[in-house]
Order: C-alpha cells, then sequence, then structure tokens
C-alpha cells in the first residue's frame, strides 16, 4: 500500500535507504560501486561538476622515400553531474559517464610522381549511460510513493510530476539512457593519378557501425495534474492538493537493443586545368547505407493494414533500403585577366544526410522501433509480436494510496487497449516503410579581387535546397474541435474515438511517424574584406543578407512543441522562417601591431590590439502554444505535460510583439477591448467560440496588435516564426604586450575586455532547442528575453552574450 501523497507527504530530499544506496551526507544518494549497470559515481552536492581523464599517444614512421606510416590512439575516461534545465533538486541532476577510445591508422605510398594511395584506417568505441542522480533510490521509501515501476534496474527515482501550465516540474524524465558500447571500424582507401591537365582521385569507404542500449526517459513514470482542457474547472495546484492526477503514462520493459549497420561509399574526380587560367573540377560519389538491424529482431513498426508489425514476422526490415543515392558535383575556378588579382569561382552539388540513429531508436528518449508493442495484448489479443515494451497511458488512480501509481509493468502484464473498456491506449513511434535518404543541393559563386598585396575583397551568392527532410507527425492524431462534440457529453473518451484508426486499432493513441515531409532554403550574399599584416593591420571584415526557411527546426524529440506539426494533415503550413534566421550579419576582426620604438624596458614597443565586433538583425521566435486544449485534439504522452501544439490567432504589425524583459503584457479575459472587439469579429458579431475562448485564456496586446486564442476546437491561423526578438550586439576588446626577454624567453601581458560596452543583449523567448521555451502564451510571462544569451543556454561568463567581464593575463613562452 503506497503513503497517501501530499505535499507534506511527497519527501522530496529523502534518502535514508540501504545498500547499495546510501546518502553521502548531502542527501544525496551514491552508487558505491555495487551495481554493474550504473557508473561509480558520487553526487558530491557541486552542480556541473566534471572529473576528465584523458590519454593520447601518436607515431609517425617514415619507412623510405616512398612510404609513410601515422597512426594515434585516444583513451577518454569522464564523470560529470550536470544540470539538464530544468532539474530543480541536487539528486535529479544528470550523471554522465563517458569511455570514449579512438585509434586510427594511415599508411601513404607515392611509387611515382604520377601516383599516389593513402589507405586509413579507424576505430572507435563509445560507451556512455545518462543517470539521474536518484537512479537507484526506492520511491516508496525515499520520497513515500509507491510507483511499482521498480522492475528494470536504474530506474528508481522520482517520477516526473508535472503541473499543465502552472508550476515547474518535479523529478527528471528524461533518463535513463544507456548508450554503448557503440563501436564504428573505417576503412578507406583513396588514390591520385595526374596526367596531363588532368588529376584524378578516386576511392572507397566502408564502414561497419553497431550500437547497444536504449532510451528509457519515462521508465520511472510521469503523473501530471490540471490540464482538463478549455473546460478545466480545477487547477493542477488543486488537484495535487487533492491527490488526483489528470493523467499518467509509463514506458514498461526494456527496450535495450543491440543495432548495427553497413555503409558503402565510393567516388571519382577530377580537376581539369583546361587552360592557364581556367580548371574545372566534375565528381561523383555514390552512398549505399544498409537498414538498421536488430541482433535479435525487436523492431517494429506499423501497417495501416496490418497493425502493429516485427522484423522476422510480418516483415523484412522496418523500412525500404535506398540503392539509388548518387551525388555529382561541378565547380569552376577561372583568373579572369590571367593575372591572378580576379578570380571568379562556382559550384554546385548534391550531399546526403545521414540520419541518425537516435531518431529512429529514441525519439523523446522514450519511444521509436525497439518499443512498438507487438508482445502485449491488444485488445484482449495476444499480439502478433515478442517486442514486450512500450509506453503506456494507465488510468489514474482515483487517490494515490490506492496501491502502486502504474499498476503491474511486468513485461508479461502489458496490454494496450480501448479506454473505454477499461483499457490503456499505446502511443508508438513508427517509420514510414519507403522513407528515403534526404539530401541538400548547394551552389555557390563568387568574385575575389585583390587591391594591394594582402588586401583583398570577395562577393559571393550562396545558395542550399533541402529535399525529402525529416519530419514526425502524428497520423493519428484526432481531427480539430474532437474533445468539444456534443458526443464527449457521454463519451468521456471522444478524443479516443475520433481518431482516424480507431474503428480499425482502438488499443493505438499516437502513431507519430517519421517520414520525408519537410525542405529547406536558404539564400545568401556574401561580402568579405581582408588585409593580412597591411601595415601592421590584419583584418577580416565579413557581412551576410540571407534568408532561411524551413518546415522545423528540431525533429527528434517534442521539445517546446517543435518537434511536431500543429496539424500533422498540414505540415506545409509549418514552413516560414528558420529559428536561426537573421537576416543581416556583420563581423569585423581586427588585428593592429602598433608601431614601436626603442625604449626603456621596451614600453614603446610590442603594442598590440585586439578587437571583435558582432552585429547580428533579431531572429525569429513564435508562440507555441501546450497548456491549452483550445483545438481539442487532447494531450501529448510526455512529460512535462503538453498539450497537441496549437498557435493564436494575430492582427496587426508583428513587430509590435518584440521580446522584451517583462515579456509581452497579457490581459485575462475580455478586460482588453481591442481583443473583445477583435473576438467579436471573428464570432462574426455574435459571442461565440472566439468570445468564449477569449474568457477562457486572454489576450495579448501590444501597440496596435493583438493576439487572441483561436475560437475553441480550432487550429490558430497565425504563421510559425511570425515574431522577433531584440537583435544582438557586442564588442570585445583586448590589449596585449609582448616582451623579448632572451633569445628563448618571451612574455606577454593581456587586459581582456568582453561586451566592454556593457550592452544588454536578451536570449530569444524561444531559445533554440536547449528548452529556454518563454512563447508559451498559455503560461506568463510570455515573449520574455529574461535573461542574457548565456544564461539562457545554461552556459553563463563563457556563452556569448554576457554583461561586461574583464580578464587579465600574464603569459611565459619558451
Amino acid at each position: 500500500m503506497g503513503i497517501p501523497i501530499s505535499p507534506a507527504s511527497l519527501k522530496i530530499a529523502g534518502c535514508g535507504l540501504g545498500p547499495p544506496v546510501t546518502c553521502n551526507g548531502t542527501g544525496f544518494p551514491t552508487n558505491n560501486g555495487t551495481n554493474p549497470q550504473g557508473p561509480t559515481t558520487v553526487i558530491n552536492g557541486f552542480p556541473n561538476s566534471v572529473s576528465v581523464d584523458n590519454a593520447i599517444a601518436k607515431i609517425n614512421w617514415q619507412l623510405n622515400t616512398s612510404n609513410s606510416i601515422s597512426g594515434m590512439y585516444f583513451f577518454g575516461n569522464n564523470n560529470g553531474t550536470v544540470e539538464d534545465f530544468p532539474e530543480l533538486q541536487p539528486q535529479w541532476l544528470t550523471l554522465i559517464h563517458t569511455r570514449a577510445q579512438v585509434a586510427g591508422v594511415s599508411w601513404i605510398t607515392v611509387p611515382s610522381s604520377r601516383w599516389t594511395n593513402e589507405v586509413r584506417f579507424g576505430y572507435n568505441r563509445l560507451n556512455q549511460p545518462t543517470y539521474n542522480g536518484d537512479h537507484l533510490v526506492n520511491p516508496e521509501a525515499a520520497y513515500g510513493l509507491n510507483t511499482g515501476v521498480l522492475t528494470t534496474p536504474n530506474t528508481g527515482g522520482l517520477p516526473r510530476i508535472g503541473f499543465f501550465g502552472e508550476f515547474q516540474t518535479l523529478g527528471s524524465f528524461k533518463w535513463p539512457k544507456l548508450q554503448g558500447p557503440d563501436t564504428r571500424f573505417q576503412l578507406v582507401d583513396q588514390v591520385g593519378y595526374t596526367r596531363g591537365a588532368h588529376s584524378l582521385k578516386f576511392g572507397v569507404e566502408l564502414h561497419r557501425d553497431t550500437f547497444g542500449g536504449g532510451a528509457m526517459g519515462n521508465a520511472k513514470g510521469s503523473i501530471n495534474f490540471g490540464g482538463g482542457g478549455a473546460f478545466a474547472t480545477s487547477t493542477a495546484l488543486e488537484d495535487f492538493f487533492a491527490g488526483v492526477p489528470t493523467n499518467q503514462s509509463v514506458l514498461a520493459g526494456s527496450p535495450l537493443r543491440n543495432i548495427h549497420n553497413w555503409a558503402f561509399a565510393g567516388f571519382v574526380q577530377d580537376d581539369w586545368r583546361v587552360a592557364r587560367n581556367l580548371t574545372l573540377n566534375f565528381g561523383l560519389r555514390y552512398e549505399l547505407n544498409t537498414v538498421i538491424q536488430d541482433a535479435n529482431n525487436l523492431l517494429g513498426n506499423f501497417s495501416p493494414t496490418l497493425g502493429l508489425v516485427q522484423v522476422g514476422k510480418q516483415i523484412n526490415s522496418p523500412y525500404q533500403g535506398n540503392h539509388a543515392d548518387f551525388a555529382p558535383r561541378a565547380g569552376f575556378a577561372w583568373d579572369l585577366w590571367g593575372d591572378g588579382k580576379t578570380v571568379l569561382r562556382g559550384g554546385a552539388g548534391v550531399m546526403y544526410e545521414a540520419v541518425n540513429w537516435e531518431t529512429f531508436l529514441a525519439f523523446n528518449n522514450s519511444f521509436g522501433l525497439p518499443s512498438v508493442p507487438t508482445g502485449a495484448t491488444l485488445s484482449g489479443v495476444p499480439g502478433p509480436g515478442t517486442i514486450q515494451v512500450g509506453n503506456l497511458t494507465p488510468p489514474p488512480p482515483a487517490q494515490w494510496d490506492t496501491g502502486p501509481v502504474f499498476g503491474n509493468l511486468s513485461p508479461s502484464n502489458l496490454s494496450c487497449a480501448d479506454p473505454a473498456a477499461g483499457g490503456s491506449p499505446c502511443p508508438i513511434m513508427v517509420v514510414y516503410p519507403g522513407i528515403t535518404t534526404p539530401f541538400v543541393t548547394h551552389w555557390a559563386v563568387s568574385l575575389q579581387r585583390e587591391f594591394w598585396p594582402n588586401v583583398t575583397f570577395e562577393m559571393a551568392y550562396v545558395g542550399t535546397h533541402g529535399s525529402n527532410l525529416i519530419g514526425i507527425r502524428d497520423i493519428n492524431q484526432p481531427p480539430e474541435g474532437s474533445n468539444i462534440l456534443p458526443s464527449c457529453a457521454t463519451d468521456p473518451f471522444c478524443e479516443q474515438h475520433a481518431r482516424p484508426y480507431a474503428n480499425k486499432f482502438p488499443y493505438l493513441s499516437n502513431i507519430f511517424q517519421m517520414g520525408n515531409i519537410y525542405r529547406s532554403n536558404y539564400n545568401a550574399l556574401q561580402l568579405t574584406f581582408t588585409t593580412n599584416n597591411y601595415h601592421g593591420l590584419s583584418m577580416v571584415a565579413g557581412y551576410t543578407w540571407s534568408h532561411s526557411l524551413d518546415d522545423v527546426a528540431a525533429n527528434w524529440d517534442f521539445g517546446y512543441g517543435y518537434g511536431l506539426p500543429v496539424d500533422s494533415y498540414n505540415t506545409g503550413a509549418e514552413y516560414a522562417s528558420s529559428d536561426f534566421d537573421i537576416r543581416h550579419r556583420f563581423t569585423l576582426a581586427i588585428t593592429y601591431l602598433l608601431p614601436g620604438k626603442k625604449s626603456f624596458a621596451q614600453m614603446l614597443e610590442g603594442w598590440q590590439i585586439n578587437s571583435i565586433v558582432t552585429i547580428s538583425s533579431p531572429q525569429p521566435w513564435g508562440p507555441i502554444d501546450l497548456g491549452t486544449d483550445v483545438s481539442g485534439t487532447g494531450s501529448l504522452p510526455v512529460s512535462p505535460p503538453a498539450f497537441s501544439p496549437n498557435r493564436w490567432d494575430f492582427f496587426g504589425n508583428p513587430s509590435d510583439f518584440k521580446s522584451t524583459p517583462v515579456g509581452i503584457p497579457f490581459f485575462p479575459g475580455t478586460s482588453n477591448p481591442a481583443c473583445a472587439a477583435k473576438a467579436l469579429s471573428v464570432d462574426g458579431g455574435i459571442p461565440g467560440n472566439a468570445t468564449a475562448s477569449l474568457n477562457s485564456f486572454g489576450c495579448y496586446a501590444a501597440g496596435n496588435s493583438v493576439m487572441i486564442p483561436p475560437p475553441l476546437g480550432q487550429f490558430g491561423t497565425m504563421s510559425r516564426n511570425l515574431f522577433r526578438d531584440t537583435g544582438f550586439r557586442t564588442w570585445d576588446l583586448s590589449v596585449a604586450k609582448n616582451w623579448k626577454l632572451t633569445e628563448r624567453w618571451n612574455a606577454q601581458f593581456r587586459a581582456e575586455f568582453f561586451n566592454i560596452l556593457n550592452h544588454p543583449n536578451f536570449a530569444n523567448p524561444y531559445g533554440g532547442q536547449n528548452g529556454y521555451g518563454l512563447n508559451d502564451p498559455s503560461v506568463q510571462p510570455f515573449g520574455c528575453g529574461c535573461a542574457t544569451p548565456d544564461v539562457a543556454a545554461s552556459n553563463p561568463v563563457i556563452g556569448s552574450g554576457g554583461n561586461r567581464a574583464v580578464q587579465l593575463g600574464l603569459k611565459f613562452t619558451f
């Protein structure tokens, strides 16, 4: 029987367990080495502490005038206790143990003046388990919560306890994640041949990649409060005090796998010197990556006709292979006047992406092909396979003191079923069987001119287009408005029953499918002015005018809603300026050696000034509402808890909604007349769903612009990344004094000033993949650049954008 949960009984910093878990005096559990699967790491109470032990050995051997051999071996053994945002308590910090080995040998042969041959062999091995600090803790003894999840080693600790749109979460969701041993061996043979005006290169490459491990991010479970949809009658805090969760999910079984594949590539290239001032280049590369395989065929997928399928049973491989990945290249270099001062260059080519295995196996660190539950009981019938692992959404208990929170999670008890029949539907992540390799087409042309010796100017146009890019969408997403249908009054599971595959496969909820659904485009004008020791001045000044567009920046996790489109049936609506789009960027790097004059103690010579200036125009950001179910499409099986992503309706000038240090002004209900008038206009003059939505969720207004929630049961109309932040401006300066003490000894004193003007820079409200997300309109402050970019990226001082910092140094060289 579990201990009743409440703010008083939930022991957040508890320890007090017997071997093998003990406390080290700081309230943190430690691993004393008796657990063979865990790294021997002690959480010492100092966040972001890292120990590093590295060693490297190299050898170079000249056998004779035609043959030389070089080799290297690297060994690294690192332990880290770091904060992986947002971990609020020390016992939830992330433990990372990394053991890496890399070896390589290169043999170069030059049998004649025309022929060269280089053979390279490389091998690397990586083992990197990642845990939460309390992964060995029994949650009932330590926190007073009987979860019932201790069926797999290293999955103890507090489950992620989330509050829809109100408070930060408790616990940690991402780990454990066991990576390794990963190995790769690589064999490359590259031949060069010169004859007349042609310089040929051709070669082959062979890879063998293996992976052992898996992601168990939700193995300790997640429990969420609040978020009862558009018509919620209680808050998350009220539900927490009552001990009644809204929903929950947990990963049952073990997704640990042994994966491998082969990769082959071959290429041929010719540099043809057509004339003294013109060179052409042609090349062709072919790549073949075999489909990943598991040693025990424990990979699954989804078929719209068969349902859950498994490799070695209903299918031979999780997806089809690609056998036509040819990548042509072409380029030229033309000395226009033959004097070596004006050169026109151009080129174009195709490059194929190497899709990270993590995308297939560890989506959001808890979903993937290893966790398609083919071995579960599906609506009371045994499944078609043997994969007894899956993400469950069991019904929450009426009170937390009625037994194990997640129920019986032994693999043999794994079950997926319609909630109307008292079961728990299972979400899955699968791959479109016809998925192809993404590729990028790149082209560029540049004109370079030398004006004086060591002074050049270059103007270039660069373009890229990404095709067949990987994206993930929910092919079982309920239609908009599913949660506010009249049938919901009598059907508490109307969201589940509105899914496209509900009738045929009622035991499945979300079906996240990875496929070639996205694209990207980048075009840029690049100007560069360079001087190299011109009267003591070395300088690089660069200006870029560009525009980058794509559908989505993150494609391997939910992030802050950026891993999924708002409407999975209209992924093209996501196409907009990229998260990292910067229209204008200017950089200036200068080194100036001041003229010197002989003087006492060399005080009037050896002075040097260095400066770096960076000015960037604003980057995009856009609202993603994860805290309200205004679209009526339900919640995601994630923690922190989130509803399906949605955007609001915007009216006015996007420049009015620039991010600020305090956020965009919020107005509850219909308190803002402009918002109320716009909602009434959307309703057609008679209060309806738009006005009801405004009453429930409020609005934002700045300048002459307003942003209101969409009418209940609808997706928002605003585009992705509609707004911009405040840009980035910084000036770093350093002054150095050099002394020549003797023939062998030298000294240098440096005074360095970072952001010397102390210009305030504020982080983008979205903040990118690190998750600094203040772009959810259901949570205030919305649109807030509440920190400098370095702090927002969890990299203070070392990162860029902080306040003024001064550093003094004295260096001796000999």
